[in-house]
């Protein structure tokens, strides 16, 4: 969280690194927390160019925060290679940001609707506030895919 407002402060200066290097910056101090190699989970992120609100880059942030948490501490056990993929497109008046990982899946029966787990809560409060349309998907082979579609600007009546 730390890091997450030093990123905004410069933003907000001009100055600092973009959103992917914040992406990228937060991935490897998570890695270390779970103690994840990147040997063992690889990362690929891409991040598009453009304008990004200043107030969507703290729900995102976190959004990305605990999606990769989720990855690194469930989806790769017992030492299991994988990849973890995040993406932020930006196309005209809605962006879409996108995790992914190949790792175990989602349990078998898993409804992100009844879920017990606070962090799925977190990331509806935060899809929320971007007026975001969130899905969480798991794949027949495993893996799981977060995706957040949301507009690049609303007014607030």
């Amino acid at each position: 969280i730390a890091a997450l407002h030093q990123h905004l402060y410069q933003l907000a200066l001009g100055e600092g690194p973009g959103f992917e290097e914040f992406a990228k910056g937060l991935a490897q101090r998570l890695r270390e927390c779970y103690e994840v190699s990147e040997e063992q989970v690889a990362m690929r992120v891409e991040i598009a160019a453009g304008h990004l609100q200043q107030e969507w880059m703290m729900p995102l942030a976190l959004i990305l925060n605990e999606t990769l948490s989720n990855a690194f501490e469930h989806a790769f056990p017992d030492g299991r290679r994988g990849l973890v993929a995040v993406r932020l497109t930006l196309d005209g008046d809605t962006g879409e940001f996108e995790v992914c990982d190949d790792g175990i899946g989602l349990p078998e029966g898993f409804d992100p609707a009844i879920a017990p787990g606070l962090g799925l809560k977190i990331l509806g409060v935060f899809a929320d506030q971007m007026r975001g349309e969130l899905r969480l998907s798991g794949g027949p082979e495993g893996g799981t895919k977060f995706n957040l579609r949301f507009p690049m600007a609303y007014v607030d009546n």
